[in-house]
């Protein structure tokens, strides 16, 4: 499992080339910028203030589940996408053609291919801070497979020593860790790996 995030700020534009008369695949041109939010478990989204100029509100929610399908996908690929944040910019649109099912899939598609592609790996935990309570507490969180030991976990890994911004940042804003919080995850992976 390959853990990734994003490091340094981009800004991207995605674009597929189709065929015409392809009903219902052409919102295939975009731009988005990629920055990281430590309140995020996986993906988050955002939108530029004047995006509604060029792309219907109407189908943003659409974008919301194509980028979250789009991060499931990249984990069944074996790359964890953390913390990240993608504000779409500015989007072309076809009053006819573009459909929800194609916002949501063209989404999908540029966040298992793209972001991933512009994301680096989470640097590994410092052995150090694997101590046999942090591990405990991680192995716990993802066996019961919801967060409530988040506000231990985190005191374990300070007491520990650990510095990563990222982390411990992670842990103390992010609302929804989900099933498991990718940073048990990660010390899991990494203990396992010892």
């Amino acid at each position: 499992m390959m853990f990734r995030t994003v490091m340094v700020p981009s800004r991207q534009h995605f674009h597929v080339r189709v065929q015409n008369g392809g009903r219902g695949m052409y919102f295939n041109d975009f731009e988005y910028e990629l920055t990281d939010d430590p309140t995020a478990e996986a993906v988050s989204v955002g939108f530029a203030p004047d995006l509604g100029k060029s792309f219907s509100r109407e189908l943003w929610p659409d974008v919301e589940i194509g980028a979250h399908l789009g991060a499931a996908e990249a984990l069944n690929r074996s790359s964890r996408l953390c913390c990240v944040r993608i504000t779409m910019l500015f989007a072309k649109m076809h009053d006819v053609d573009t459909t929800p099912r194609a916002v949501q899939r063209r989404v999908n598609y540029c966040v298992y291919e793209d972001v991933v592609r512009f994301t680096q790996p989470v640097p590994p935990l410092h052995p150090t801070w694997l101590t046999s309570d942090v591990v405990a507490l991680a192995r716990g969180m993802r066996a019961a497979g919801h967060s409530a030991g988040v506000p231990v976990h985190t005191d374990a890994l300070l007491e520990a020593g650990c510095d990563d911004p990222l982390v411990i940042e992670h842990l103390r804003t992010c609302t929804d860790h989900g099933p498991c919080c990718w940073v048990a995850d990660m010390i899991c992976t990494q203990a396992d790996g010892r």
